[in-house]
């Protein structure tokens, strides 16, 4: 199968928009190690012999970071040669791939997780729900799927759709868990915030005043929820963050094929 959104994505240089928040430096790899262990660590298991693909790795942050949490077996691709050659430096096994669908059938059954961190949205609506059956057709029985998507939730959310380009969509946790069960996923785990922390009023610190500017802004957009939606959904189990996220299994036995891609 052709996808669209990659064959034409492959014909410009994304690394133009990648760079306004990333970069090779040694300060900014560090960060990201940090921050994406601490962001992946709920949602997968202890590191034994796990095959883990990472599809959109860009320079190979989440990479690194699984490396550093002692996954061994890891395996990214991306359709931006510029970030390719980056991750390749930080000695990653990383390919560029120019159709993500035909590396997925080629690669059937392969991998017990699959990373999609800021990827899905990439990708038109149209196509989504095909590209997660050829997900769930490359890993193994019993595998997840991590991702991560723009939050339609969130109080930003018309700016997190459109300060890319690229984008297509944002999702609820209602229309991420359409795709995934109509690809044939299970088990699907979308955290909301929980209740909120009282920030400490400890105000003389500067970290205790943006705490609690914070806590603030997100205690008023909850009751904005409340107002609208509160009647069908439990606000304090929404996320209200910039970014959505999600794990999914693929279940022990599974049909392969049980809906066709049309």
């Amino acid at each position: 199968m052709t996808s669209h959104n990659h064959r034409h994505n492959s014909s410009f240089n994304y690394s133009f928009q990648y760079r306004i928040w990333n970069n090779e430096s040694p300060e900014h790899v560090a960060f990201m190690i940090k921050r994406l262990r601490l962001v992946l660590a709920p949602f997968l298991p202890a590191p034994d012999s796990q095959a883990v693909l990472d599809i959109g790795c860009g320079m190979g942050f989440a990479l690194l970071a699984l490396q550093d949490m002692g996954f061994t077996d890891l395996r990214g691709i991306d359709i931006d040669g510029e970030q390719v050659r980056c991750a390749r430096k930080l000695s990653l096994n990383v390919e560029q791939v120019q159709n993500t669908f035909k590396f997925l059938e080629d690669n059937s059954d392969q991998f017990d997780i699959v990373l999609m961190f800021d990827v899905l949205e990439h990708v038109p609506v149209e196509e989504q729900i095909c590209l997660m059956r050829e997900v769930n057709n490359a890993m193994k029985p019993g595998g997840r799927v991590i991702l991560q998507v723009p939050n339609a939730g969130s109080l930003l959310a018309t700016w997190q759709r459109n300060i890319d380009f690229t984008h297509h969509s944002t999702f609820t946790p209602i229309s991420l868990s359409f795709v995934l069960r109509n690809a044939g996923f299970e088990q699907i785990q979308i955290p909301g915030q929980g209740p909120l922390r009282r920030p400490t009023l400890r105000l003389w610190r500067q970290s205790a005043r943006d705490e609690l500017r914070k806590w603030l802004v997100d205690f008023f957009w909850r009751q904005v929820l409340q107002v609208y939606v509160g009647a069908w959904a439990d606000v304090s189990q929404l996320p209200v963050e910039l970014d959505m996220r999600a794990v999914a299994f693929k279940p022990e036995c599974s049909k392969k094929d049980a809906v066709a891609c049309l």
